[in-house]
């Protein structure tokens, strides 16, 4: 990972040694498998070498007078061209399902490797890029495996038993190869030097203008407001402007080397009718010898092609395996489960903790802060004032580049991923339905949790009937394939996760923002009796939130400049006063009056 790549956001990319030597374990782990299809891809090549053999033999034959052999020769060169087909077919249901079998267990490995990534990396840049290497570089790594690993296999194979074929036939003609191996090699090995690092450069680069088009896209309400239509087009224009000198400078490079193979085959084929007719002429070669030859040349460069067509393809598939586990790297081998890490109730200590973004801009600056275990605690700020950040700092998904968070005495950030799910969560305006049943949607807060609990909670949360109108109740599948859930619904069934957990810390960034007015407060009633002694810090984007909240915290500029209840804050001459008139004031009910008119 290069550091202009870190700096972007992206991550890393693992280099062609490390790519080469996984190659070589994986090749190994699979070595019954690849010498029984590399065995079968020799009997191929020396079953299509029977033919140019054979005819060559009837035209000796012929010129020296006999015919008897005729018909026999003939019949063999037809069943050679069978047995050539039949194999040529065999071979590649083998490494077909080869190729099924290693695509299954890298898919595997990215999942895993995906879910073990630091929640700290796990940006919305890095996101971007995850997604380009679970699908498109997912796709170019298939179509490398299934096609392009097996021609060239097949290819190189071939080549190797033709050239011994032709030189036990005679050495000299072999020498019609090597203009050719000139012509075709040098543009081969320049585009070979180039050909990784071209196609990692453009990869990197369109996921720069995708991550580009797709934030603006999110914040085109922001950017219009602000007037940045002028800034975010002229960074459009600059990201487009380097991914479309990537691009071209990469077809630069693939299109070095088919001049040289349309070259070389002409050059072969000249180079072995001049060479086989002054030693026919001299007596050294008779016509068949010849003739056998120039079939063998021609049939050489069928492979030979085919291995400098499918090259470009290889290196391509390389820098996407490259991509792929570069996901992994850094990350430490793959064990059992840490154990549930026991906390305590859930006090959180902030020490002069600070974030700061590449490129210095300030999410977090220099916060200290104590919030008693059971507290609820709103945060309120205008857009941009940090208040997201220090929540996703507090849940363990962000790393602070200084100070510290603590919970119950714990460094959060020192423990094992696991373990900090364990004590914090956190639920933002981003909710996700994976393709899987809606009882392991909900239960991945809690594996443990049993089905009378998920209905009861699943009830409490949609409402008596929801949970009835789905065909499979718990065993409903949800996302890709299966039952499709509106954002209301989806950003409850994220609710519901948190309602299941045992985390003793609960972040909310803006949690309801896809509800209605009534829904929402209904629910954020139905959450306080859940979350009830448990540690909550509730970002609040409308501050009728924080009417409820024990304690408000008031962000500017990545600092807590005010920090009280709702009723000391708004009437005090400050920020949270300033916000509050601001904002239409939502209807407090009015505490029954004790006279009881």
């Amino acid at each position: 990972m290069t550091a202009k790549d870190a700096a972007e956001g992206l991550l890393p990319v693992s280099d062609a040694g490390d790519t080469m030597r996984y190659a070589g374990r994986m090749i190994l782990r699979h070595r019954f498998s690849v010498a029984s299809i590399l065995t079968m891809y020799a009997l191929t090549a020396v079953a299509g070498m029977g033919a140019p053999w054979l005819i060559g033999h009837l035209i000796d034959t012929v010129d020296e007078g006999g015919t008897a052999l005729v018909n026999t020769v003939g019949l063999a060169a037809t069943g050679c061209i069978v047995v050539h087909a039949l194999f040529t077919i065999a071979s590649r249901i083998m490494a077909g399902r080869l190729s099924e079998k290693v695509m299954g267990e890298l898919r595997n490995e990215l999942v895993r490797d995906s879910l073990r990534l630091p929640m700290e990396r796990l940006n919305a840049d890095s996101t971007a890029d995850l997604m380009g290497r679970g699908t498109a570089d997912t796709n170019i790594l298939n179509g490398c495996v299934r096609t392009a690993a097996p021609e060239i296999a097949i290819s190189l194979v071939t080549a190797v038993v033709i050239t011994g074929g032709l030189l036990l036939l005679n050495p000299l003609l072999a020498l019609a190869l090597i203009p050719a191996a000139i012509l075709i090699g040098v543009p081969t090995r320049w585009a070979m030097k180039r050909t990784r690092e071209a196609n990692l450069g453009e990869r990197a680069a369109f996921t720069i203008v995708s991550r580009g088009l797709r934030a603006s896209i999110e914040g085109a309400g922001t950017v219009s407001e602000y007037r940045l239509g002028g800034l975010v087009r002229d960074r459009s224009n600059k990201d487009i402007a380097g991914a479309w000198g990537k691009a071209r400078w990469n077809a630069i490079v693939r299109c070095v080397i088919p001049p040289g193979i349309d070259a070389s085959v002409i050059t072969v084929l000249v180079s072995g009718l001049l060479i086989g007719g002054a030693l026919h002429s001299g007596g050294r070669v008779g016509v068949g010898e010849v003739v056998t030859a120039l079939l063998l040349l021609r049939q050489l460069f069928d492979p030979l092609t085919m291995v400098l067509v499918y090259l470009h393809a290889f290196l391509v598939g390389g820098a996407s395996l490259s991509r792929i586990i570069g996901v992994g790297q850094g990350l430490d081998s793959p064990g059992e489960r840490e154990p549930r890490y026991e906390s305590g109730p859930g006090k959180v200590e902030l020490d002069r903790l600070s974030l700061t973004f590449p490129g210095g801009n300030t999410g977090v600056d220099d916060v200290s802060l104590i919030v008693d275990a059971g507290t609820t605690v709103a945060v309120v700020g205008a857009s941009g004032a940090g208040k997201t950040t220090l929540g996703r700092v507090v849940a363990g998904l962000a790393a602070p580049t200084a100070g510290s968070v603590r919970i119950d005495g714990d460094c959060l950030h020192s423990l094992p991923q696991e373990s900090r799910r364990d004590l914090a969560v956190m639920v933002s305006q981003e909710a996700y339905v994976f393709a899987a049943s809606l009882r392991d949607n909900v239960r991945l807060a809690a594996p443990d949790v049993g089905d009378d609990v998920l209905a009861a909670v699943l009830k409490e949360i949609f409402g008596d009937a929801w949970l009835g109108r789905l065909p499979e109740g718990l065993d409903t599948p949800l996302g890709a394939g299966g039952e499709s859930l509106s954002p209301a619904e989806t950003q409850l069934l994220s609710l519901a996760r948190v309602a299941i957990s045992t985390a003793p810390v609960v972040v909310l960034d803006e949690a309801t923002s896809q509800l209605g007015e009534s829904a929402s407060r209904a629910l954020e009633r139905l959450l306080d009796g859940r979350l009830r002694g448990r540690t909550v810090i509730n970002i609040a984007h409308r501050l009728e939130h924080a009417v409820a909240a024990e304690r408000v915290l008031v962000m500017e500029e990545g600092r807590i400049v005010e920090d009280g209840p709702h009723r000391e804050l708004a009437a005090a001459q400050g920020t949270y006063q300033r916000l509050w008139e601001s904002q239409a004031r939502p209807a407090v009910v009015a505490p029954p009056s004790s006279s009881g008119s």
